[in-house]
Parts: structure tokens; sequence; C-alpha cells
């Protein structure tokens, strides 16, 4: 039987399987790119934000999905930054020392406040952001994804937000297909990096709570 719940905590071994699973789903993503103990440290840090919404979907131990919701998402990255940012870059030390890789923390973190389409970012601006919603492929096409979508949907409702912006990798186009059947709207497309266009889709919290009610 799956458990889907919001996760105040996490252990080392439940953040560290998070961590492994958004590095198997979310191969081509920058962050993914950083490290399983650089994930490890970060949704860690998201677990115990309360401007953060962690949603897990468990059989027994292991972790099947998960979903991470920002509220406020630059500035959830500032308290990121500030809690476990020394301890995050040990962890990608490697990666870090770059040239290119450092350039894309910036752009990533850029994006985050402004966006490459003005009115997209205008449409963006202080809205609750779906970081990121991962389920093991094994477990893909079961529903979890819309049972994880429905609790981030009432915590969103419970903060008095009425609509959530999503972002994903063309190269993602499972998800690109999941949000259009959740009824979102697709806003515009940016390259934040270069290599690869994102679609950008406005999710209204109604809408969530009525399909899947």
């Amino acid at each position: 039987m799956v458990m889907v719940q919001r996760m105040n905590h996490l252990t080392a071994s439940e953040a560290r399987q998070i961590a492994d699973l958004h590095k198997r789903v979310i191969r081509e993503g920058f962050l993914t790119h950083l490290g399983i103990p650089f994930l490890t440290q970060m949704y860690r840090a998201f677990a115990v934000d309360p401007g953060v919404c962690l949603i897990v979907a468990q059989h027994g131990d292991r972790i099947a999905g998960f979903t991470c919701t920002a509220i406020d998402l630059p500035q959830t990255y500032r308290r990121f930054m500030l809690k476990r940012g020394v301890a995050a870059a040990a962890a990608a030390a490697r990666t870090l020392l770059k040239p290119a890789s450092l350039r894309r923390v910036i752009e990533t973190l850029r994006a985050a406040r402004v966006g490459d389409n003005t009115k997209v970012a205008e449409a963006q601006d202080r809205q609750p952001v779906l970081m990121n919603l991962c389920v093991d492929p094994a477990e893909q096409r079961k529903g979890l994804g819309r049972m994880m979508m429905k609790e981030t949907a009432l915590w969103l409702a419970e903060n008095a937000k009425e609509v959530l912006v999503a972002v994903t990798g063309e190269s993602q186009r499972p998800a690109v297909e999941f949000y259009r059947h959740l009824g979102a709207i697709e806003q515009g497309t940016s390259n934040v990096h270069g290599d690869g266009r994102s679609h950008r889709f406005i999710i209204r919290v109604a809408t969530l709570l009525d399909a899947q009610s």
C-alpha cells in the first residue's frame, strides 16, 4: 500500500533516496549534475523549510515518488544557502570548481528570480513554484503523481494560494504531458542554459482540487 504524506523532516536514508530518485528521473537537470551528496543536503533543508511543501509517496521504507513546491522560490534558495550552503558547496566542490558549472549556478539562480521571458516572469513573480515532481519509472502510470499533486494543492489552498507555476524540460515529455492532462496552461518556453528548451505552465489550485475531488 502506498502512503502519500507531507514530510517535515527527512532521515539521512530518506534524503538519500529522494536524491537518488531525482538523479534517475531528471537526468539532464543542472542540479542533477551537482551530485547526490548535494541533492541530499538540498532536500534535507527543504523538508524543514516552512515555505516548502515536500510530499512523498512511500511503499514501506521505499520512496516511490515525491513533489517539492516552494511558495517563494528565490527566498527558498536564499534560506538554503544560508543554512546549508557551506555543506552543499563542499558536497559539490569538484563540479562547482569548473567555470561552466559556476556559470550555470548563477544562471539558475537568476532564472529563479526573473526568468527569460518578461511576461512569464511577471506572471511567475512570487507565485508558488513546483520545483520537482519525480516518480520511480517502475511506479509510473499508477496515479502517484496525481495523488501527490492533490496533497500539494491542499497545502497551497491552506496557504491561500490560487496558482502554481511548473517548469519542465522539453526532454521530460512524460512530465509535459502530465501537466497538460492536469489542465495546466502553457505560458511559454525558456532556454536558461542554452542547452534545451523548458516549458512553463500555470496550474490553478482550484482545477487540481476539482479534478481530483
